[in-house]
C-alpha cells in the first residue's frame, strides 16, 4: 500500500492520463480602485456622520456592527456615493461579462441595485451569511490590511469528512481576504461569507452591494 506522499506522486505522474475537469467553479472577482484615496477622503467622515443620525439596520443580524442595511439610507440614494457607485457598477458588469453570465438566455445586466455601509469597531463582527440576489460585492473604504478583521468565504461544497486538498482541484475549505483599502470583491450572492471579530482600535468601514 502506498503512503500519502507516494499516492500524491502517483497522482501527479498520471495527470496526463487522468483528465480532471473544473466544474461548478466558484469565482470571486478582485479589483483595486486607482482613485481610492480621493474617494476615502470624500466618504469616510460622511459615513461616520450618518451613523450619528441614522439608526443601525440589519434585521435579525446577530452581530452588533453598525450598518445601513434595511434602512432608508441606501448608498444609491445618496449623491455623495455616486462616483464610487458608478465605478463599482462598472466592475460588476465586467465581472458578469467576463464569466459570460446570462439571465434567461440573454446577457445579464443588473436591473435592480442596493447598497449600504458597515462600520466595524473593536469587538464587532459579522456572522456567516449570504445575500438574496444574483451578484454581491464588498468594497473596503477605510481599513488597515495588517490590523483590521479579515473576510472569509465558505466553500458552497459541504464536506462530511475532514477532507483537504494538496492541489488546485479542491472543492472544500474557505478563502481568506484581507481588508485592503480600495479593494473590491465580486461574487455570487449565494456564497456564504463572514467577518471575523475586530480586535483593532482602528475603525474599519466597508460597503456592500446587491445586484438583481
Amino acid at each position: 500500500m502506498m503512503n500519502n506522499n507516494e499516492a500524491l506522486d502517483f497522482f501527479k505522474q498520471n495527470l496526463k492520463r487522468i483528465e480532471c475537469n473544473h466544474m461548478f467553479n466558484t469565482n470571486i472577482g478582485v479589483v483595486f480602485n486607482t482613485e481610492h484615496d480621493e474617494i476615502e477622503e470624500e466618504l469616510k467622515e460622511h459615513c461616520l456622520n450618518i451613523r450619528e443620525t441614522v439608526k443601525s439596520g440589519g434585521n435579525d443580524w446577530l452581530a452588533p456592527t453598525y450598518n445601513t442595511s434595511t434602512t432608508n439610507h441606501s448608498v444609491y440614494k445618496d449623491k455623495k456615493f455616486h462616483r464610487l457607485n458608478q465605478w463599482v457598477d462598472n466592475q460588476v458588469q465586467q465581472y458578469i461579462d467576463f464569466l459570460g453570465i446570462k439571465l434567461r438566455g440573454e446577457r445579464y445586466i443588473p436591473f435592480e441595485k442596493d447598497g449600504w455601509f458597515n462600520i466595524y469597531e473593536k469587538g464587532d463582527y459579522q456572522e456567516y451569511h449570504n445575500h438574496p440576489c444574483i451578484i454581491s460585492a464588498i468594497y473596503y473604504l477605510s481599513s488597515d490590511r495588517a490590523m483590521n478583521a479579515k473576510t472569509y468565504f465558505k466553500s458552497p461544497v459541504q464536506e462530511h469528512y475532514p477532507i483537504s486538498y494538496d492541489s488546485e482541484y479542491g472543492t472544500s475549505g474557505r478563502a481568506t481576504y484581507y481588508p485592503e483599502r480600495g479593494k473590491l470583491l465580486i461574487f455570487r450572492g449565494f456564497l456564504e461569507h463572514c467577518v471575523e471579530k475586530e480586535e483593532s482600535d482602528n475603525i474599519r468601514i466597508s460597503l456592500a452591494y446587491n445586484y438583481e
